[in-house]
C-alpha cells in the first residue's frame, strides 16, 4: 500500500505582488480561485481544505497554494477534475516547494512557468493574518496546465507534436511577436528571430532561405499549425543563428511564415540551451558555455512590401465608393478612416531598410553604413538592462575607509507612502533577482526616500548616505574640468557620444566595505555589492577606472566625464577607426552602453550642457533658455531676481550691474 501524503503544517509561503503580475501577463488570465484581494493587493487565499473542496471549479482560473502534501494533492485532484469536466476553459497555476513533494503522474499537463530561487523575496503570512516580505528558504515553482482554448489560442500555442504555433500568412496579427522577437542575424544577414513557447521545433521562412543562399536538404514531413491544420515543410536547413553574444548553428526546417519573421526558435531550442524568457522585461536569458547571457535587443515589425499590401486590400476615397455603390457594386467591407491616418499609413509604405538592426534604438535616418556594420560587429556591448549577475572584478574597485573612531552610523527610517513602499518593495526584488543587492546584517543603516524622475516617469530610489559619507575618508581624485574637455576637441568635425548603462552598476563594491552601503527597509535589511549613487567617493572611482582602461587615448581622441565618453576626430576615415578602438577596449573589459542614449559620427553633438561642431563651442540652447525668455523686469524686485540670476553668466558682472543698482 501506498503512504498517504504527510499532513505536517508548513509555513505559509506566497509570491510578491510583482511575481503575481508577471503570472498574469505570461497565462492572460486573472485568478478567480483560491486567492484574496484588498485595496489592489493580490494574495493567497488561506482557507481550509474543505471550504477548497467544495467550491465549483468548472471554467474558473485556479490559484492552488497548499500548506501540507496532503492538502496539495487533494486540492490538486480537485482542480483535474474541475479540468476534465469544462477542459476548454479551465486552468490552473500551482505554487510547489521542494518540501512538499507531489505525485509527477498528476503534473503531466503542466509547465513551469516561473521560478523563486532559494532567498528569493517572498511573502510569509504572520500569526495575525498579515503578510511579511522574507527570504524564501527553499525553491519554489509555478506550474501551469493551461485550459485546452489558451493552449490552440495565439497566446500559449500548441505543445504536443511537431507544432508549429502560428508563423504563417494571415494566421497571427502583429501583436503576437511584440515580446519575444528579437533583431540579430542568421546566415551572415539580419532576421527577426521569434522565441515561440508553442513550437515544439525551429523553423526558417521559405523567402529568408532563398533570400541569404541557405542550402535546403529534402525532407518528408508535415507540421500542425496552432489553427489545428497541417502543413507540407520545404525541407531542413542548418542555420547560423547569432544573437549577441550567443552563436550557434542551428537545425531548422524550412515553410512559409509570417513576413515578419524570418526564424522561429521552438521548444528543443529552448530546452537545449536553457532559455529562460522574461516576459516583463522583454527579454530572454540563454546559457552559452557555464553561464546564461541576456539577449535585449527587440524587433519591431517591418513594413510589408508595397505591392503585397495592394495585393490585400484596396484604398479609395469616399467619392469612388459612392460612385462604385451607385453603379451597382457589391460592397462586402468599407472601413472609413480620417486623412491624416491614411496619409501615415500611406508614408509607412515607402521603402525602408526591411529588417531592424540588432541594437534595441531602431537606426536613424541617413545612418552611415560603416557605423551600422560597426554596432552589429559590437553588439554584445550594447546591454539596456545590464546583463543579470556581477560585473568582473577590476583592477580599481570601489572601497569606503572610513575615520578610525567612529562608530557605525544608523539612521531611522523616513515614513513612505502606500505608493513609495510598493516601488520601494519593486525595486528591491528587481536588484536581488539581477543579484546587485544581498541581505545584510550590518551594524550600518541608511534611510531611503524617493524622488520623482524627469517628466514624470516615476520614482527614483534614493538612500541617505550623508551619515556615512560624514566619516568617509575623501578620495581627491580630480574630476575633469568641462571647459578643459571642450577645449581638447576644439577643431574636431566627427563626434561620436556613448552614455555607459547604468554606469555605477558596472563597478564592484569591495567586499569587506559592502556592509557599509546597509540601508534599512519596512521588510529588511540590504547592502549593494555595486557601486550605488550618493556614496561621497563614486565619482572619483568611476573617473579613475575610465583614465584607467583609456590612458593612452585621453585627449587624443577621446574625453570621458565619469560615464559620458565623447569621441573626436578630424576625418570621417579616422573616426571610424578610433569608434571602433573605443568600442574594442569597453567590450574587453565588459563595460556595457546604452544604444538609445548614444550618436554615432555627428557632426554636431550635445555634450556637458554644450553644442560641439567644426566651427566651435556654444551652450546647449536649452541651458540658457530660462535667461532668454525671462520677461522683461517691472520693478526693483524684478530686476533684482534677474540679475541674480545673470551673474554666473558673465565675467565682471558685479562691476557692470552697478548701474542697475542706482
Amino acid at each position: 500500500m501506498g503512504q498517504l501524503p504527510s499532513v505536517v503544517q508548513h509555513p505559509v509561503l506566497d509570491l510578491t505582488i510583482q511575481d503575481f503580475k508577471e503570472i498574469s501577463s505570461i497565462t492572460g488570465r486573472v485568478f478567480e480561485i483560491g486567492v484574496h484581494r484588498l485595496d489592489g493587493d493580490l494574495a493567497t487565499d488561506v482557507c481550509p481544505n474543505s471550504s477548497f473542496l467544495a467550491q465549483k471549479l468548472e471554467g474558473r482560473h485556479i490559484w492552488i497554494n497548499a500548506c501540507s502534501e496532503r492538502e496539495l494533492s487533494e486540492r490538486v485532484r480537485h482542480s483535474l477534475s474541475a479540468c476534465s469536466l469544462d477542459p476548454l476553459n479551465t486552468s490552473v497555476c500551482i505554487l510547489t516547494r521542494q518540501s512538499m513533494p507531489i505525485d509527477m503522474k498528476m503534473l503531466k499537463e503542466f509547465r513551469c512557468i516561473l521560478t523563486v530561487p532559494k532567498k528569493g523575496l517572498v511573502r510569509q503570512r504572520l500569526e495575525d493574518g498579515s503578510w511579511s516580505v522574507v527570504r524564501s528558504p527553499e525553491q519554489l515553482q509555478v506550474l501551469y496546465r493551461a485550459s485546452v482554448v489558451d493552449r490552440v489560442s495565439a497566446e500559449a500555442g500548441l505543445a504536443t507534436g511537431k507544432v508549429l504555433a502560428g508563423a504563417r500568412k494571415g494566421d497571427l496579427g502583429e501583436q503576437r511577436f511584440s515580446r519575444m522577437m528579437f533583431a540579430g542575424r542568421a546566415a551572415a544577414a539580419k532576421a527577426n528571430i521569434l522565441f515561440d513557447t508553442g513550437a515544439s521545433e525551429n523553423f526558417v521562412s521559405t523567402s529568408f532561405a532563398k533570400q541569404t543562399g541557405i542550402s535546403v536538404r529534402p525532407v518528408d514531413f508535415s507540421v500542425r499549425l496552432a489553427n489545428d491544420e497541417n502543413a507540407q515543410v520545404a525541407g531542413e536547413a542548418t542555420v547560423y543563428i547569432q544573437l549577441g553574444a550567443f552563436h550557434k548553428p542551428v537545425k531548422c526546417y524550412v515553410m512559409d511564415m509570417m513576413y515578419e519573421v524570418d526564424i522561429i526558435l521552438g521548444e528543443s531550442f529552448m530546452t537545449k540551451y536553457d532559455c529562460i524568457l522574461h516576459y516583463g522585461k522583454g527579454c530572454i536569458m540563454v546559457k552559452k558555455g557555464k553561464k546564461h547571457i541576456t539577449i535585449v535587443s527587440p524587433a519591431s515589425p517591418r513594413s510589408r512590401p508595397l505591392e503585397e499590401e495592394k495585393s490585400d486590400s484596396s484604398v479609395l476615397s469616399v467619392s469612388q465608393l459612392k460612385r462604385l455603390v451607385r453603379k451597382g457594386a457589391r460592397v462586402f467591407l468599407a472601413v472609413l478612416k480620417p486623412l491624416e491616418e491614411e496619409e501615415s499609413s500611406l508614408e509607412s509604405k515607402m521603402p525602408t531598410s526591411s529588417v531592424q538592426p540588432d541594437q534595441p534604438a531602431a537606426e536613424p535616418p541617413g545612418e552611415k553604413k560603416w557605423v551600422s556594420d560597426v554596432l552589429s560587429e559590437f553588439s554584445e556591448v550594447f546591454q539596456d538592462p545590464l546583463p543579470v549577475g556581477l560585473p568582473p572584478e577590476r583592477s580599481e574597485g570601489h572601497s569606503i575607509p572610513t575615520e578610525p573612531g567612529h562608530p557605525p552610523p544608523f539612521r531611522q527610517m523616513y515614513r513612505l507612502s502606500p505608493l513609495e513602499y510598493r516601488e520601494l518593495e519593486k525595486q528591491v526584488t528587481k536588484f536581488l533577482k539581477d543579484g546587485i543587492l544581498e541581505v545584510s546584517q550590518s551594524p550600518y543603516g541608511a534611510p531611503v526616500l524617493f524622488v520623482p524622475k524627469p517628466n514624470g516617469r516615476g520614482l527614483r530610489l534614493c538612500v541617505d548616505y550623508r551619515a556615512l559619507n560624514s566619516i568617509t575618508v575623501k578620495n581627491r581624485c580630480t574630476i575633469p574640468r568641462i571647459d578643459d574637455l571642450l577645449d581638447a576637441v576644439a577643431g574636431s568635425k566627427f563626434f561620436t557620444s556613448l552614455d555607459l548603462t547604468s554606469g555605477y552598476h558596472q563597478i564592484l563594491i569591495s567586499e569587506e566595505d559592502r556592509p557599509k552601503t546597509a540601508f534599512r527597509t519596512p521588510f529588511g535589511h540590504f547592502q549593494f555589492k555595486v557601486l550605488i549613487e550618493g556614496l561621497t567617493n563614486a565619482p572619483a572611482t568611476f573617473q579613475t577606472v575610465m583614465n584607467s582602461i583609456f590612458h593612452e587615448h585621453i585627449r587624443k581622441f577621446v574625453v570621458v566625464y565619469i560615464d559620458d565618453i565623447l569621441i573626436f576626430s578630424r576625418t570621417e576615415e579616422e573616426h571610424q577607426q578610433h569608434v571602433r578602438t573605443v568600442l574594442e577596449i569597453l567590450r574587453r573589459e565588459k563595460f556595457f552602453v546604452t544604444r538609445s542614449k548614444s550618436h554615432f559620427a555627428l557632426e554636431e553633438i550635445k555634450y556637458l550642457g554644450h553644442v560641439v561642431n567644426k566651427d566651435g563651442i556654444r551652450p546647449d540652447p536649452k541651458k540658457v533658455s530660462s535667461v532668454q525668455e525671462w520677461p522683461i523686469p517691472q520693478n526693483v524686485h524684478d530686476v533684482r531676481s534677474f540679475l541674480g540670476l545673470s551673474i554666473i553668466f558673465v565675467s565682471s558682472f558685479r562691476i557692470i550691474r552697478k548701474r542697475q543698482y542706482r
